[in-house]
């Protein structure tokens, strides 16, 4: 069995020549798969198979700072975080890429949502 590699590409786009984000996302996308199907990204090398890849547009990190700051502000005021337990949390979110973060944190938030909606 071989080797899986995860990589991340990052592309950041000041402006978009005319198009809306979604124009530009959706042209995007379509060249992503047309270069994947012409084997641009594996150097159309048959030895080498893409088995799954997914793109996501994410915010801007900086523009989600306050509300990520009160998020976690408030964890610690309520108890569900212990300062004794920053430095491993800093530690477990600084190792992960953006878009994972952005996904925990989006279900710690939704499920913090839900928790108190039932109290």
């Amino acid at each position: 069995m071989g080797h899986i590699i995860n990589a991340e590409i990052t592309v950041e786009i000041d402006d978009l020549g005319g198009y809306t984000p979604e124009q530009y996302i959706d042209g995007l996308e379509r060249n992503l798969n047309n270069a994947l199907g012409d084997g641009m990204l594996t150097g159309a090398t048959p030895e080498i198979e893409i088995e799954q890849y997914s793109m996501a547009v994410l915010p801007d990190p900086e523009s989600l700072s306050d509300s990520i700051e009160a998020h976690y502000a408030d964890a610690i005021d309520s108890g569900q975080i212990r300062l004794e337990d920053l430095p491993k949390l800093l530690a477990a979110n600084g190792l992960k890429t953006i878009s994972n973060f952005l996904d925990d944190l989006s279900d710690e938030m939704l499920a913090e949502d839900r928790a108190s909606l039932q109290l």
